[in-house]
């Protein structure tokens, strides 16, 4: 209408094995039951104290910026505004309330990787969080502790990392 470009960053379907980017339309999407890995994340101000984070995919946790918990969800109350360590780079991590976060999956509280998964990017542009990418076109690591890997062997070392420094709880498979 008014004769403008806008650029933005958008997530798309994208084949590491085709190199070519799907429509919505084009995907066909299937249902697996993955290993939930249990990660406990440290509280900033008191690192003697944490929560736990059930998640089917440890090994972008570098790159999270953010954990949510549902607005509804009682027993998750008190941890909005609450500030925990990345597991993986001790950075700080602030807690958000956003519905989308369903309260009986897991633990009730969801990591977010805004450049992994629509979701996580749709919260990350509602709040304005940063978007930074985990995983690359060629279908490996793009940094982090396993750069240049595939993200299985990645998932595989990420557990490995996570249970020598005290912060793998369980999986369960």
């Amino acid at each position: 209408k008014d004769n403008l470009i806008y650029r933005g960053q958008k997530l798309v379907n994208y084949c590491t094995k085709c190199g070519t980017g799907y429509s919505d339309l084009e995907v066909v999407h299937e249902e697996k039951v993955s290993p939930l890995y249990y990660i406990k994340y440290f509280f900033a101000d008191d690192p003697t104290k944490f929560i736990t984070v059930a998640t089917t995919r440890p090994e972008p946790i570098y790159v999270d910026t953010h954990l949510a918990i549902n607005p509804k969800d009682k027993r998750a109350k008190k941890l909005k505004g609450q500030k925990l360590l990345n597991p993986l780079t001790g950075a700080v991590m602030e807690i958000l309330e956003d519905p989308f976060v369903d309260p009986k999956f897991g633990t009730g509280i969801v990591k977010l990787t805004p450049a992994h998964d629509q979701t996580d990017f749709d919260v990350a542009q509602k709040f304005g969080l940063p978007i930074i990418k985990a995983i690359g076109t060629q279908g490996k690591m793009i940094g982090g502790p396993s750069i240049g890997k595939r993200v299985f062997t990645a998932r595989e070392e990420t557990a490995k990392t996570l249970q020598a420094s005290g912060h793998l709880e369980k999986i369960d498979d």
